[in-house]
């Protein structure tokens, strides 16, 4: 109903359903701060497998609850008897409510009759004697409950034991019982022998930890270690996965999901069986960045003299100014660093092209090339037609890769950074102060090339600095070709040391940048993501896909399928792609067979688990690579 694109439609099942959302919420227990003057009353209790707790108060004849709370015996503390169990939930819950309770007399509720007498029990043991003694810090009087009306503490000690695969347990037994391969464990269980000629690897793995199985009277198998866990088999394991992944799970990653299973399920290689499924899921893959971001390795540009390459892009929109301007053109050549800047009241293909003319052919000469993004106005026909005819090279970086046009980026980040500065006033000038922004970015020196762009473009310091040179200024007027004949000797050797800089700190940076690389390596036919860096609403997928890679380009860029248009494809960069595995829940399910020979079965019979009841047997971990 609130997905992007389609009509808001609210019908009668809608309606049923958010009738009934509300009536439920309103009557879900509502935790409020405990009031002073009125008794707190705790109600305990003890199951086998976990212990359970809440703390309330009566107001008005309405039991209001506070806390609640609950946790799972170890495996020491399942050993207890019932009593003891009991004690132990008071103990552990008195330590849990210590703020609501010391200091203050209550009421403990239990539904275990024999603690009424707690007091007066005789002959106790140490760690009865420990549990007396912490209780000697409360003052508090002991009730009896029936176990009819203890529900809720009764029902949080069970909370943490109950086994739930979808909405009914019983669909998972039912499984058990059906699976071949756990028949034939809990055969050999019961003294069966196993046919060795069509021994599943699920089995031979099982039976490394038969001393820790057990089947139930109701004929369950589980695996027991410090609780039970039921034994799942290769036929029901991918749809417990995708329930407890989709549902309770809520698309949590690999570990969190094991967590949230190894309580109540076990089978041999769990954890990896895990980790590749969610690796599967469609979902987590649109939703979810990956642990480390993708980052390729950096492949400086080459640079071919002064004002053959030219670097643009579009800034704004800014602050409407009272000529009218949005947008700023920025214009940076890729050697010497000159950047030409251009307030606008709109960012067209037009205004782009007679900037070019302008400001840099009319100026500098016809570049070699033009690098930009894949904007409209760079993208257009009339942009492109200008530079055939021109015989200029048009050349652009992949879509949302702002990396790829990072010589504009960093100048866009530098002219605003000082006409931020410059308008701290006023911000509808930024276009009066824009002269004195360039003025700044062309007289400092860069910190590739060691000299200022107007140095590497006039061959000398601005008469800004000139000024305040400590040396004598010469008056001497210098003949035409005289000054021509120094001035070409002093930008040689400027443009040349500047060569030699920018390759040295193209070298360091590419050294210090490769240093955290992390590259996926892509072949055509591989499934990936490809990340969607439009804005969007809060809760829309990060990522499009699956789609297939199409070609390995250079540079590392890829071309994919267009994910927003079938049967077309687009060029996308290493960083914004991530690889993804496609469906492979027919391998979590696959049933290696080993198959032995007759005349090896008795060879192989002395390494592999006693066939009958006898529990002395060793296991010997080998494989074998029988024909």
């Amino acid at each position: 109903m609130l997905r992007k694109n389609e009509a808001f439609n609210w019908t009668e099942p809608c309606q049923i359903a958010f009738d009934k959302m509300k009536e439920d919420l309103s009557c879900l227990p509502t935790l409020r701060y405990p009031e002073k003057g009125i008794q707190n009353i705790l109600e305990t209790d003890a199951s086998n497998l976990a212990l359970g707790a809440k703390i309330s108060q009566v107001i008005k004849g309405v039991d209001y609850p506070i806390s609640f709370g609950s946790r799972i015996l170890n495996r020491a503390e399942r050993n207890y008897c019932t009593t003891d169990k009991e004690i132990l939930a008071i103990i552990w819950s008195l330590k849990k409510f210590r703020p609501y309770l010391l200091g203050n007399k209550f009421v403990i509720r239990t539904d275990h009759n024999p603690l009424t007498y707690l007091s007066t029990f005789k002959d106790n043991h140490n760690r009865r004697a420990r549990w007396l003694s912490i209780l000697s810090e409360y003052d508090f009087d002991i009730e009896y409950i029936k176990g009819r009306d203890n529900v809720v503490a009764d029902a949080l000690s069970r909370l943490a034991a109950t086994i739930t695969f979808g909405s009914d347990r019983q669909n998972i037994f039912d499984a058990q019982k059906k699976d071949g391969d756990i028949r034939i464990i809990k055969n050999y269980l019961n003294g069966t022998p196993i046919d060795y000629s069509n021994y599943s690897d699920f089995v031979v793995k099982m039976l490394k930890f038969e001393k820790r199985l057990t089947v139930t009277d109701d004929d369950v198998l589980f695996y027991v270690n410090k609780h039970p866990r039921l034994v799942v088999g290769p036929g029901i394991r991918e749809e417990l996965l995708r329930q407890s992944h989709a549902s309770e799970g809520a698309h949590c990653g690999a570990e969190n999901l094991f967590k949230l299973l190894k309580n109540n399920f076990f089978w041999p290689g769990m954890l990896d069986d895990i980790v590749e499924f969610t690796k599967t899921c469609n979902v987590c893959n649109k939703i979810k960045d990956p642990t480390r971001n993708p980052k390729s390795t950096l492949h400086p540009i080459p640079v071919n003299g002064r004002f053959k390459d030219w670097h643009l892009d579009f800034i704004g929109p800014l602050p409407l100014t009272d000529d009218g301007n949005r947008y700023i053109l920025i214009m940076v050549d890729r050697f010497t660093k000159w950047c030409e800047a251009v307030p606008s009241a709109n960012q067209t293909a037009e205004f782009a092209v007679s900037c070019v003319l302008n400001n840099i052919v009319s100026r500098f000469g016809i570049p070699d090339s033009i690098h930009s993004d894949q904007g409209r106005q760079f993208e257009s026909t009339i942009f492109y037609d200008i530079c055939k005819f021109l015989s200029i090279k048009k050349t652009r970086s992949t879509p949302y890769h702002p990396e790829g046009n990072g010589m504009a980026e960093r100048y866009v980040k530098s002219l605003k950074s000082k006409l931020r500065a410059l308008v701290e006033d006023n911000k509808r000038d930024w276009d009066k102060n824009l002269p004195l922004a360039l003025l700044s970015l062309r007289i400092i020196p860069n910190d590739s090339t060691k000299f200022s762009p107007y140095e590497l473009v006039f061959g000398q310091i601005p008469e800004t600095l000139n000024r305040f040179s400590t040396q004598a200024n010469t008056t001497e007027v210098q003949p035409t070709h005289i000054f021509v004949e120094d001035l070409k000797i002093r930008l040689s050797d400027i443009l040349n040391k500047c060569d030699d800089n920018i390759i040295q700190s193209q070298e360091k940076y590419k050294r210090h940048y490769d240093k955290s690389i992390y590259e996926n390596s892509y072949k055509p036919e591989d499934s990936v993501m490809v990340k969607d860096k439009t804005l969007k609403a809060s809760f829309e997928p990060s990522y499009h896909g699956p789609v297939k890679i199409v070609e390995v380009r250079d540079l590392d860029t890829v071309k994919v399928e267009n994910p927003d248009l079938p049967g077309t494809t687009k060029i996308v960069h290493h960083n914004l792609l991530k690889p993804v595995k496609t469906d492979k829940s027919e391998e979590i399910q696959e049933k290696r067979t080993i198959k032995i020979p007759e005349s090896q079965i008795e060879f192989v019979k002395k390494f592999l688990p006693n066939l009958g009841r006898g529990r002395n047997v060793t296991h010997v971990r080998k494989d074998y690579h029988l024909d």
